[in-house]
């Protein structure tokens, strides 16, 4: 199985998955993946940037609402985590 790359910002190093499950991570993991691929590893921005950068949302939804999805996915990718590690209950 080939090694999770890790990524450094704030003076931390972690994984894709940690990074999207940090609090100060305003997207999911695919848009941070994306944003790296695109935007970090072709030196347009920093790994800071990628992380914090608000997403770019055409709808027009309510904060509120866009906090709420967000609150929700990264339960969802901590669950997904907790079960790739093998915990259970």
């Amino acid at each position: 199985m080939p090694q999770a790359r890790e990524l450094t910002a704030f003076g931390e190093t972690k994984t894709f998955m940690d990074w999207a499950e940090d609090e100060r991570c305003t997207v999911t993991l695919g848009a941070l993946r994306d944003r790296v691929k695109y935007y970090v590893d072709t030196g347009r921005w920093t790994m800071e940037q990628a992380i914090t950068h608000p997403l770019m949302d055409p709808t027009n939804r309510s904060k509120s609402e866009k906090s709420a999805k967000s609150a929700a996915e990264k339960r969802r990718m901590a669950d997904l985590r907790k079960l790739a590690l093998g915990f259970h209950g």
